[in-house]
């Protein structure tokens, strides 16, 4: 029997607790999400504090643009016009990308389901508001609804070991 929504989530966050590197932070989001369908990931700081919502991107990776190329952080940023409704959000929310007359369009959707690139932004609040989020795509759903309700039980380690973690990977270069 394998373990349900609560167990998995569970256990990723008591590895991010625990993880003494980036690299361990993203291999445990990767052991949750994946078996969700999830296969791009991004962690960035964020702010409502300037026109520029994303303060700085952590961890990119994946196929976002759906051309078979690795995105960096700064063509994210001026792509992806879906952090932008983290400024209205309270919680987690589902999105997908769409062509409209040949042109991407976001919108937020209830739960993903269909062709294309769908996602799961999981903003995360902090005593100043805003901090950050953490967005998950992919193009194949199962169990979206665990994946959401598990994926608010990581925000909180997800953020409180990016910041040691963070400090020894840059001090290392």
């Amino acid at each position: 029997m394998s373990d349900g929504p609560a167990e998995t989530a569970m256990r990723a966050a008591l590895e991010i607790e625990t993880a003494r590197t980036l690299e361990s932070i993203k291999k445990s989001v990767r052991g949750f999400a994946t078996p969700y369908g999830y296969d791009r990931f991004v962690l960035f700081s964020a702010s409502t504090a300037s026109e520029e919502v994303v303060e700085h991107i952590y961890w990119v990776e994946g196929d976002w643009f759906d051309n078979g190329q690795a995105v960096d952080a700064e063509t994210y940023v001026r792509h992806c016009p879906v952090t932008r409704h983290l400024l209205n959000a309270r919680q987690s929310f589902f999105w997908q990308k769409e062509q409209v007359k040949g042109e991407e369009r976001y919108r937020m959707i209830r739960s993903p389901g269909g062709p294309g690139i769908q996602g799961l932004q999981v903003p995360v609040f902090g005593p100043q508001g805003l901090e950050g989020a953490m967005s998950l795509g992919g193009s194949r759903w199962m169990g979206a609804r665990g994946c959401a309700w598990g994926s608010a039980w990581l925000r909180r380690p997800l953020f409180s070991r990016l910041g040691g973690c963070l400090r020894r990977h840059w001090t290392k270069r």
